[in-house]
């Protein structure tokens, strides 16, 4: 009895589970509307829910595709089969055509007749009647009368004529073979006609069953597939509702968005005043807002720290954070948004006094949950309102959400992580009264919505419209935007804005940022006396004679930063500067400034800024809007890829679109394109102003209202400690690219540091880079397509995909270091993989970017990657020299202080081996074989082992890339003995393995040690038969 009720309560469960993709959507839409009741569903319910859906999901998910997959094969077989039959039905019009001509020519019809039958036809009936076996003369001249025109003469077919033989003198048939009709067959004992005609018939009937036949097997297949499709779509949209782990996830703490279930808990003072400063804002909001306070602007601006690095996107929110706060018509409620406890509110009505605000950038975009949390806020503050006669009176929404961003959310949950997800759950925002769903999101004017303009309506409609600015920005275009929501393309050519000109809230952990510049321009990239002297000089061939001259002018005291190649004065007259790179600098109070630099020899030092000479260069963006025009970049369609104006037009109208946002969407709501979503910059500004480009007249006022946002705006950076020591990524970037730029052509090698640098500048901006498509995405920047052309060694068509991947080789390493250092985030798109710069590693990046500037190449100075690769080769390991090790068995009993060395020296005068013997140590040989070889100089006595005078050296097995060279000491205890010598040909980038065979005697034909020892990459010979000639011309060159 025990065992039976607990089989009962087991099967309990899987018999209350939805059999059906039906009832579990039932289940879960029963579930989400008790979410508002007093008694709510437990996350271990919603759980459940969400398990029993996704499983109903995933079995007809796989059903669907199978049942596509079947229609899809009928109705390919279908349209393989329909243009056969077309074909056959002109092939049956054309045989009954031309039979018919040559029977009417048989009976002597007149030309112009038989012409007309043969071209133009008549009705099937006649045609056929004239063709059949013995027709009588009555149809010919029915089918003559069928086609006489009014200048045709009258013509009637004899008896004698219609039966005129039917073959001529050649036997063969005028119209091919007669038709028979039904009789005819049955008379003569036939199956079936043969003449062309029903030949053809009978393969239009054929092709055409089977086309019946699949269409009839097909009819149930799209019936099933239209039944399913609707509810997959609506099961996944509520899959993204449910929760669907084992509790609710924590919402970040924020203290502007707060509720009595989620408390705010600030934990700095700061933190405390901004959330009373929000709660005050919301019981205002909540307290005053009327029918007069529409259209309600609810507007979302990104202050994240990316919005300061590019100083269109660092004005455009200057603007609108502006036009925000000082709003003309209606009201507006801004929020400043960057991550989760950065969040500003500022409620502004058209009758405020003027404010000015300060604003601190964050590091971080998150904005789809606070909007969502917004207008549930909103919810029952609207509800209240009577909002249908705003509607109806001006055709507008009373709710408009406005979205000025650079990025994606990236903070935000799974469920609310696209803006799909967005639309979605605003949907399910209901009001409280009511218990209805309140919000209906549209992107079209109101006059299109027409259930929108009853009065029995008592749904909300809200506009939504997003404006994609910044490198950033890209990432929200790559994908259509949902229909409800206007996604307007700003992305232009970005403008560096140097990160230390941003006025400092904390001090950096780095020395030497310092923040000079001036609000419109930097300091460092004004023109100069000695820029300007520079300039004059750059025709100089000589070196020395530009040295000297900027040895003579006046060292300015401008900030060099770190990663920014430099030279430093000479110690001595008449030697040339040395370059170095800036490493780090230290400022002392009351001193000029320090830096630490790493010089081009690899040795490090701290020079005084006066010894420095030249000033720092100008920041020359690789990015501009000229190269991006002719990029065939996967994202050539929409961003700064498809723009057309120069860079400085690009900017007024960024800003002229910012501007007209800010204060009114209703020009450019409902011109976007039905299919992405997407509205073009240019599109935005015929919308807005008619035409593409801004006036003279309207680009010196929006210069002017953009002068006041300035002086009415401050902007603060908030300074983060990197997730690394900038330096220390320098170095390790350096060493990376040594690796992987080693075996590249000079020439290959300066485009491939353009791409580098065109890599590093798009993720400062804050744009994103596809791996399986840098050159595509780069190479325009670079100037590819000029240098493939005017390429010493041209490129043929079939090497041209290895070529450019030997381009983006170095980019593509050094991005995977980054990511592996945590300094990237990746992730996957249907182009690949994507790669974007942490906020917080941006000053990384602008380290890498400095000494990668492909402008600061210069006489005197390496490019970049030639600079990695000798930072590499100077830092192998050095090359080792020894004497083979001993025969244990007879060295094992001599104690090394006791044995007597005995040392090979190579004399190059005489071209001789010649022995010495001598106690000294290994030190004495290791200075006299320095004469043959520099390599010996770096070897270490402590490299040689202790031997006996009496014991034999005995030649040791080489391992790879050393060389043995054999000669007899003068002692007559001594044997034979050996030196090992590690041998690198060429050049360093193609180094190789390889033995000094051409500087050895000859060696004897036939002998097996020789074969050997060539096998094994060494060469022996006896010291009689070293030559001095070859010694020196062949085995000590390479040495050497």
């Amino acid at each position: 009895s025990s065992d039976l009720q607990g089989k009962t309560l087991a099967s309990a469960p899987e018999s209350a589970m939805p059999r059906d993709l039906e009832e579990a959507l039932d289940a879960a839409e029963e579930l989400l509307d008790s979410r508002s009741s007093p008694d709510p569903p437990t996350a271990d319910d919603e759980s459940k829910c969400h398990r029993d859906l996704k499983r109903h999901v995933f079995e007809d998910a796989k059903r669907l595709l199978k049942k596509r997959g079947e229609a899809r094969k009928l109705d390919k077989r279908i349209r393989e089969l329909e243009p056969e039959v077309a074909k056959l039905r002109v092939e049956h019009t054309s045989t009954l055509q031309n039979m018919a001509a040559g029977h009417m020519s048989r009976v002597e019809a007149p030309e112009h007749a038989i012409r007309d039958v043969r071209f133009n036809g008549a009705s099937e009936g006649a045609l056929m009647s004239v063709i059949t076996l013995a027709a009588p003369a009555e149809r010919f001249t029915e089918l003559y009368e069928e086609l006489q025109a009014d200048d045709w003469p009258e013509w009637v077919c004899s008896a004698a004529a219609a039966v005129l033989p039917e073959k001529d003198l050649l036997g063969m048939c005028p119209g091919g073979k007669p038709h028979m009709s039904d009789a005819q067959l049955t008379l003569k004992k036939l199956s079936k006609c043969v003449c062309s005609v029903c030949a053809v018939n009978r393969k239009i009937q054929d092709l055409s069953a089977e086309i019946s036949r699949l269409r009839t097997n097909m009819q149930p297949l799209r019936e099933e597939i239209q039944q399913l499709e609707p509810m997959l779509r609506k099961a996944r949209r509520i899959l993204k509702q449910l929760r669907c782990g084992e509790g609710e996830r924590e919402a970040p703490s924020d203290p502007v968005f707060y509720s009595e279930e989620q408390p705010f808990e600030g934990d700095s003072a700061a933190a405390i005043v901004a959330h009373q400063q929000a709660r005050e804002e919301w019981g205002r909001l909540e307290r005053t807002l009327c029918a007069e306070d529409f259209p309600l602007r609810v507007a979302f601006l990104d202050k994240s720290a990316s919005m300061g690095c590019d100083q269109i996107t660092y004005e455009a929110l200057q603007l609108g954070l502006h036009n925000c706060l000082h709003p003309k018509t209606g009201s507006t409620l801004t929020f400043l948004f960057a991550g989760p406890g950065d969040t500003q509110i500022v409620l502004r009505r058209p009758g405020d006094e003027p404010m000015e605000f300060r604003l601190e950038l964050g590091c971080a975009t998150w904005f789809n949950e606070p909007i969502l949390r917004t207008l549930t806020f909103l919810a029952p503050v609207v509800e209240a309102l009577d909002t249908q006669k705003y509607v109806m009176r001006t055709g507008q929404p009373p709710i408009q959400v406005f979205c000025m961003t650079d990025g994606a959310d990236n903070v935000s949950p799974s469920n609310l992580a696209t803006l799909h997800g967005l639309v979605n759950e605003l949907r399910e925002i209901r009001g409280p009264a009511t218990g209805e769903k309140l919000y209906v999101p549209i992107s079209c004017p109101v006059s299109q919505k027409k259930n929108l303009l009853e009065e029995t309506n008592k749904k909300v409609p809200i506009w939504m419209a997003w404006i994609a600015t910044g490198m950033g920005g890209q990432m929200l275009l790559q994908s259509n935007a949902p229909k409800e929501i206007i996604m307007i393309d700003a992305v232009a050519a970005p403008r560096f804005r140097e990160p230390d000109a941003l006025p400092d809230v904390e001090e950096g952990r780095y020395e030497g940022e310092s923040s000079e510049g001036s609000h419109q321009q930097l300091r460092v990239q004004k023109e100069t006396a000695t820029s300007r002297i520079r300039k004059r000089m750059s025709s100089l061939a000589s070196t020395d004679v530009c040295d000297a001259i900027e040895a003579a002018m006046p060292c300015e005291t401008l900030s060099w930063s770190i990663g920014q190649r430099v030279r430093v004065r000479a110690t001595e007259p008449g030697r040339a500067p040395k370059a170095a790179t800036v490493l780090r600098s230290v400022e002392l109070e009351g001193a000029s400034p320090k830096y630490e630099l790493l010089f081009d020899d690899e040795t490090q030092a701290t020079v005084d800024a006066s010894e420095l000479l030249g000033s720092p260069p100008d920041f020359k963006p690789v990015i501009t809007a000229s190269r991006a025009r002719g990029s065939s970049s996967v994202q050539a369609t929409s961003g700064m890829f498809s723009r057309s104006a120069e860079a400085d037009m690009q900017r007024l109208q960024v800003l002229s679109v910012v501007n007209q946002a800010t204060e009114d969407l209703a020009a450019v709501m409902g011109q976007q394109d039905p299919k992405t979503g997407r509205m073009s910059l240019e599109t935005a500004m015929v919308s807005m102003h008619g035409q593409a480009e801004v006036a003279e007249v309207s680009a010196q006022l929006l210069e002017g209202h953009l002068q006041q946002a300035q002086s009415s705006c401050s902007i603060a950076c908030l300074r983060e400690d990197p997730p690394r020591d900038p330096t220390q990524t320098l170095l390790d970037a350096v060493q990376k690219a040594g690796n992987t730029t080693g075996r590249m052509l000079p020439e290959d090698r300066l485009v491939a540091q353009r791409i580098v640098a065109a890599g590093l500048e798009m993720l400062m901006y804050g744009g994103s880079l596809m791996l399986g498509h840098l050159v595509d995405q780069l190479g325009s920047f670079a100037e590819l397509a000029q240098e493939k052309a005017a390429r010493r060694m041209r490129v043929e068509a079939e090497e041209l995909d290895a070529w450019y991947q030997e381009l983006a080789r170095p980019l593509e390493e050094l991005l995977r270091m980054l990511l592996s250092f945590g300094l990237m985030e990746s992730r996957q798109s249907p182009d690949g993989e994507v790669l974007q710069a942490k906020q917080e590693a941006r000053q990384c990046f602008a380290v890498l970017r400095r000494f990668f500037e492909p402008t600061a190449t210069r006489a005197g100075v390496e490019d970049a990657l030639r600079r990695c690769v000798n930072r590499v080769q100077r830092l192998r390991p050095a090359l080792r020299a020894s004497v083979s090790k001993p025969d244990l068995r007879l060295g094992s009993a001599e104690s090394p202080s006791s044995s007597a060395r005995s040392s090979l020296t190579l004399s190059l005068a005489s071209g001789q081996a010649s022995s010495i013997e001598s106690a000294d140590t290994e030190s004495s040989m290791l200075s006299q074989a320095s004469q043959i070889s520099p390599i010996f100089a770096r070897a270490r006595p402590s490299m040689l082992p202790p031997r006996s005078p009496t014991e034999p050296l005995r030649p040791a097995r080489s391992p790879p890339g050393l060389v043995a060279v054999k000669g007899l000491s003068g002692s007559a205890h001594s044997t034979r003995g050996s030196v090992q010598l590690p041998i690198m040909l060429g050049d360093a980038r193609r180094s190789r393995e390889s033995s000094i065979g051409p500087c050895v005697g000859r060696p004897r034909s036939g002998s097996s040690s020789t074969r050997s020892s060539t096998s094994a990459g060494v060469a022996s010979a006896s010291p009689a038969r070293l030559r001095s000639s070859s010694l020196a011309r062949s085995g000590l060159s390479l040495l050497g």
